[in-house]
Parts: structure tokens; sequence; C-alpha cells
């Protein structure tokens, strides 16, 4: 059986696992939870397409590495990049009998490219094992690799956690991990999470402190 991320711990686990790992999926569930707004301060919506960018100066967006021939890792959009904007997302909802068309925090959600940008429609976002030992790499690929991430309110925009096991879900924020020469969407013990902002244009987007 698949373990989403608002599925709760056994209480008598809880203590002893907030001990060692550094961050536990679980959470008390309240209704309604906070939605997830965008820069023009609007709840953003499932299904609906949306740029995304770090917080990090400059602020620009994700893209697909395009150094292969059909790319399916996620980058931050190199500063020459034609499109700093990036590549869309959307949000879906995990639970299919949901009424609810807001995207909100501490809620399991699949994210998936919204635009082409490679050479297929398996565009949704998974957690890849390259290897390289603590740290997995965003990339696209089929619905039944998409991974479960929750948006979680912070300073000036949102962290974006995914868990590497879904048995046991040990999760971290996502961050950007520099490797071959790009900077990476990734996670693990040593990445540093960053925040994102969410905008429905493709305006340039503020600085962190015009959003505070």
């Amino acid at each position: 059986m698949k373990t989403t991320l608002h599925q709760l711990l056994p209480a008598s686990l809880i203590l002893f696992s907030l001990s060692f790992f550094p961050f536990i999926a679980f959470s008390v569930r309240q209704f309604p939870l906070p939605a997830v707004v965008s820069l023009d301060r609007k709840e953003v919506k499932l299904g609906e397409a949306y740029y995304i960018a770090s917080t990090m100066s400059p602020t620009i967006g994700v893209c697909l590495v395009d150094n292969v021939k059909c790319p399916k890792d996620i980058i931050q959009c190199p500063f020459f990049s034609d499109n700093p904007f990036g590549l869309p997302i959307t949000f879906s909802s995990v639970d299919n009998s949901t009424e609810d068309t807001v995207v909100r925090e501490n809620t399991p959600y699949r994210i998936q490219l919204s635009a082409p940008g490679n050479c297929s429609k398996e565009n949704f976002w998974y957690l890849k094992d390259d290897g390289i030992p603590g740290k997995n790499f965003v990339a696209i690929g089929p619905k039944t690799l998409a991974v479960e991430f929750v948006l979680q309110k912070v300073l000036f925009g949102y962290k974006i956690t995914g868990c590497v096991l879904p048995s046991l879900p040990i999760c971290y924020g996502l961050g950007m991990v520099f490797e071959s020469d790009l900077d990476r969407l990734g996670i693990g013990s040593d990445v540093q999470a960053v925040e994102f902002l969410f905008d429905k244009s493709s305006r340039p987007l503020p600085s962190p402190s015009a959003t505070s």
C-alpha cells in the first residue's frame, strides 16, 4: 500500500523519530488548511499553470537540462537562457475524491510540467537516484513514478518538501545542488532548502525583499 504524506506515524514512534530524523511527514489535519497564494495574492488552483522560481537572487525559473536529446532533469534556468522564466508547472491532487480546487499548505500534491519540453508527455516530478550518496534529484517521468510534495509557508515564499522513501517518509525541502556546472533541483540531508514563489504571468519576478 502506498504511504501518503498525511498519514500519521504510530503515536509510540513519534517522539523517538523526531529525535533522529530531520523531518518526519506527519501532521494534525485541520480544515480548511491555509491556501497557497501566488505573487498577486490570489489562491493557487489545481490544474492551472504557474511559473515557479526560487527566492534566491536573481529569481529565475526552472528548466529542463538541454544537453541531451530527451531531457528529464529539472534545473534552475541558466543565466544565459533564452527563457529565464522557465517552464510552468501545475499541481494535481493525490485524493481523487476531493472537491477542493485550491492548493493548500501541508497537503500532498503531485507536480508536473504544464508545457511541452521533452520527448514525451511524461512530465510528473519524481525523485531520481543518480548514485550520489545522500542526494536525490528532481526529474520528470510517468505518473506511476510521481512523488507527493507538500508546500509549507516560510519567510518569503514556500518550501516544497518531498520524501525519499514513501514507506518510511523521511523528507527534506527541495534545494539547488551544483553538479556538472548546473544547479539541479534536489533533496538530501546536506541540501539547503530554498523558498519558492509562484506566478501566473511571465513577467520578471521581484526580489525577495519586494515580496515581504
